[in-house]
Parts: C-alpha cells; structure tokens; sequence
C-alpha cells in the first residue's frame, strides 16, 4: 500500500486499532506536510526576503557614503560642483582630513596648561564631544576669497556699464539738442521765407489795384 492508501482512510473514521494506527500515521504525515509546506512557501520566502532587503538596505548605504566622499569635502561638505576643477587641490592641500586628525591628535596630547586661546577652545569642544564646532563647515577660504573677486569683477563691470550708458545718453541728449536747434532755425527760417513771399504778392496785388 502507498501513501493513496493511507490517506483514503482520512474519509474513513477508524473502527479497530489498525485502523487507529493508520489514523495516527495519516495525521503524522499531514502535520509533516503542512511544516514543509509552511515552510518551504511562507517562512523561507519571508526570511529571504527580509535578508536581501537587509543586504540591499546596507549596500546603498555604503553606496552613499561612497557617493558623500566623491562628491563632498569631507570637512566643509561643499560640493564639488562649487570648486570646478580646484576641487581636487582643495581636498589635497586646504582641507585634508589627514591634516585635521593629526591636528586633533596633537591638541589632545599637549598638556592644558600648555594650550592658548583658540587650543583651548578646540580641546574644551573635543572633550565635550563637540567634534565639528570648531571645524569650517559650509566655508572655504578658496569659495569666498573667489566670491569677493567676482563681487569685485562685477562691481567693475556694472561701473563701466553705466559710465558707458550715462555717455550714451548725454551723446544722444547732445545730438537730440543739435538737431532741435537746427529744426528750429529751419523752420523759423521758412517762416520768414513765407512771410516775404506773402508780402511781395500783397505789394503786388496793391500796386495793381492802384493803377
């Protein structure tokens, strides 16, 4: 007989104990089915799950942090689209990281009696857990020393701008009053050339009356 057999008596309530023994070996083989089947659709799928959503979940992360390293100034955190194409020289040689652990180290190694004012200030923040109050983030001396160039480049470029215009304008104000001036000795010139004609034809009409 073959598991068809054991289960037909699932339709068939025990009436000796044969048929009891045969009962209990259906319901064991149906509780072992049910665990493989739970856990082979449910349980294993939903612990897969959870465990690629985990590996996925730490691979973007490192991912960022990847990314925040490549793209940002580790100590001011400003973009490389800011810098151009200082942005490498910035990271090297005005803000390099090694150059600020070893600066950390050494305020933490020197004797507090030995520290001056802003030392002070640095070893006072270390100790409380204040890491980055005294670092500059969001600034740069290159972004703002190119900030006030370029305010002064445009300070320049907007003087010569209007003293360009305010010549403009007094060379066409000057123009605009030549040509007024000739218009109006034109026109008072033609006035006085249509007066004399009116007159010589009234001197004209009177002599003819007369005679």
């Amino acid at each position: 007989e073959g598991i068809g057999s054991l289960f037909g008596h699932w339709y068939n309530p025990p009436v000796s104990l044969e048929d009891m023994q045969d009962w209990e070996d259906v319901a064991h083989i149906m509780y072992l089915m049910s665990f493989v089947i739970i856990w082979m659709f449910l349980l294993s799928n939903i612990i897969t799950g959870q465990i690629v959503d985990a590996f996925g979940s730490v691979r973007d992360i490192a991912a960022n942090k990847k990314r925040d390293l490549e793209e940002n100034s580790m100590i001011c955190s400003i973009d490389r689209y800011s810098f151009g194409s200082h942005f490498q020289t910035h990271m090297e040689e005005e803000q390099n990281p090694l150059d600020y652990l070893f600066f950390v180290q050494y305020i933490l190694e020197m004797d507090p009696a030995d520290l001056g004012g802003i030392h002070s200030h640095i070893y006072a923040s270390l100790k409380e857990g204040r890491v980055t109050d005294w670092m500059p983030v969001t600034r740069s001396v290159y972004l703002e020393s190119t900030s006030s160039l370029q305010k002064e480049h445009t300070g320049q470029i907007e003087a010569k701008v209007i003293a360009a215009t305010s010549a403009r304008v007094d060379s066409l104000e000057h123009n605009m009053k030549r040509q007024y001036e000739s218009l109006s000795q034109d026109i008072i010139q033609q006035m006085r050339s249509i007066e004399q004609t009116c007159k010589d034809r009234l001197d004209r009409i009177e002599d003819a009356m007369t005679k």
